[in-house]
């Protein structure tokens, strides 16, 4: 039996392009059908290296698994209620908007401050934080001016931007 399992960790080796592991089993521990390395039997009765299919098998320097990897709004950091990178939940704060009352379903809705979050300026080619072109169709979002229970607050600027 363990020539079968050194039949099978050598197959399982070659299709992944990895070198031939030695087998610790020569000393007969384990060579019983069914049972792992260590002595305890395989859940599904197959032996530990035959047990995942070579699909499923990482090489030992893959590295994180793609799961593990931060995502995109982990790695920005918060400038008071909006993200550093101009974003408000997930939308962009530059570019075409228009302004609506609550029946038009906002995606944002803001309040005027002398300390804000965000300094807006109105105008055209609006491509870069705070810089809006305001519109009556096909916005890029929707902007709500309320007085309180507001998302973040802006100021009306000739520099616009993060504060």
């Amino acid at each position: 039996m363990n020539l079968g399992r050194l039949l099978a960790s050598s197959l399982l080796a070659a299709t992944l392009g990895l070198a031939a592991c030695s087998s610790d089993d020569d000393d007969g521990a384990g060579s019983d059908a069914g049972g792992s390395r260590d002595g305890a039997p395989a859940s599904d009765g197959a032996p530990a290296d035959a047990s995942r299919p070579a699909d499923a098998a990482v090489p030992p320097d893959a590295g994180p698994l793609a799961d593990a990897e931060p995502t995109p709004d982990a790695a920005v950091g918060d400038c008071g209620r909006i993200k550093c990178d101009c974003t408000f939940n997930g939308i962009p704060l530059f570019g075409k908007v228009q302004y609506v009352d609550e029946l038009g379903f906002p995606d944002i809705q803001v309040s005027e401050s002398p300390f804000p979050d965000l300094r807006v300026r109105e105008g055209s080619f609006a491509d870069s934080c705070g810089e809006w072109e305001v519109v009556d169709n096909f916005p890029d979002f929707t902007v709500e001016i309320v007085t309180s229970f507001e998302d973040f607050s802006i100021e009306y600027s000739d520099f616009p931007g993060i504060p």
